[in-house]
């Protein structure tokens, strides 16, 4: 079905409608036309003589490393959680759909300040793997889970009529079917780990984001900071370019009339007990250990007998800027979603893709790209 905006040809697109998209676009190009301005005051020596440092390329195998490993272990954990509360007889179902989706509630940074309290052993490269894939796996969880719910059942039939086991089944019915759900979430996750500074800064994990904060600490408006904010660009950009690619031709549709039918139980028999086990340990690593231990240090530390007056502002300020800043992203990306659906071309596809790019960066970097066109 074509919907037409306004009253123009088939396919026409309003002007107004345009200009809502060139809005957020411009202002994701300002960190990075920030980031190239800054890293060419360096000069075209500065910038191979950083690059090619050794400390350079450390930082670049830790992000990787870092990005890379969370981002599989949170797939493979996400898409596991959402297929056996969407189409197992898990008991208590409800309880662990809130489980799985419940790390959403506590940010990274202080699940890692929890962590790294208990001691040096969780801190380091294995640590941060760790509590970063438990604290971003719903990133995965929850598009996955939405995906299976509104797959059609019917294709599964088809395949095991044609004598294909539960394996093959799910290899060449359902993950073509939740593939864009899961490389969506993928993304979203390995971007995520390129910006992470609260978390890595607690758990001793040196990658390209600390090193722009502690540039940035030395001298405010720095020059290499801003090359190592390309780097990340550079980093997020192929990524986001990869996952559109992906999703192309994945559409699966219904050739038959009326609604799919729900889907197909698969008992778990004795498989229940040791996939309770494993939602139990995610649910102890996941909530149980962080709350645990800020619970300990908001009794023992000094936050013992802080008052409401001094919780209250914080508490507010945290409110007022979430909730107005996730209005304001929506009323910004509400354009950008309309145009990649009804147009298509290669400006509105770097239209499309350029939030991406920018995700990967530190917020400082964009606070300081706008300060510094600001001012200018």
């Amino acid at each position: 079905m074509i919907i037409k905006f306004g009253t123009g040809e088939r396919g026409s697109f309003p002007i107004l409608l345009l200009a809502l998209v060139a809005l957020p676009s411009v202002l994701v190009a300002l960190p990075i036309a920030y980031a190239l301005i800054r890293s060419f005051d360096a000069g075209f020596s500065g910038i191979l003589a950083e690059l090619l440092r050794p400390t350079s390329l450390e930082l670049l195998i830790n992000t990787l490393e870092l990005a890379g490993a969370v981002t599989g272990l949170t797939l493979v954990m996400g898409v596991a959680a959402a297929w056996v509360t969407e189409r197992c007889d898990l008991p208590y179902v409800a309880v662990w759909r809130v489980v799985a989706s419940a790390p959403l509630a506590m940010p990274a940074f202080v699940a890692s300040y929890a962590w790294a309290s208990l001691g040096p052993s969780f801190q380091g490269m294995g640590g941060a793997i760790m509590v970063l894939a438990l604290a971003c796996m719903p990133l995965i969880y929850l598009p996955v889970a939405a995906a299976l719910r509104g797959t059609d059942p019917a294709f599964e039939d088809v395949s095991r009529s044609l004598g294909h086991g539960p394996l093959k089944t799910f290899l060449r019915v359902v993950l073509p079917q939740i593939w864009p759900a899961m490389m969506g979430g993928a993304l979203l996750v390995s971007s995520h780990m390129l910006a992470e500074f609260g978390a890595l800064s607690f758990l001793r994990v040196q990658t390209f984001t600390t090193a722009i904060f502690q540039q940035y600490e030395m001298q405010f408006d720095n020059a290499t900071a801003a090359l190592f904010s390309l780097v990340l660009m550079g980093l997020s950009m192929p990524l986001a370019l990869f996952e559109q690619n992906l999703r192309k031709g994945l559409r699966r549709a219904r050739s038959g009339k009326g609604l799919a039918r729900s889907p197909m139980i698969i008992i778990l028999g004795g498989w229940r007990w040791p996939v309770l086990a494993l939602f139990v340990a995610f649910a102890v690593l996941a909530i149980g250990v962080p709350f645990a231990t800020l619970f300990y240090w908001l009794v023992t530390g000094t936050s013992a007998g802080m008052g409401l007056e001094r919780l209250l502002p914080a508490l507010l300020g945290s409110l007022s800027y979430s909730l107005s800043g996730g209005l304001l992203t929506t009323l910004l990306a509400i354009p950008l979603v309309l145009a990649s659906l009804r147009l298509h071309g290669v400006l509105i596809d770097l239209a499309d893709r350029l939030p991406y790019a920018i995700h990967g960066l530190p917020g400082l970097v964009i606070a300081l790209a706008l300060i510094f066109f600001s001012i200018r």
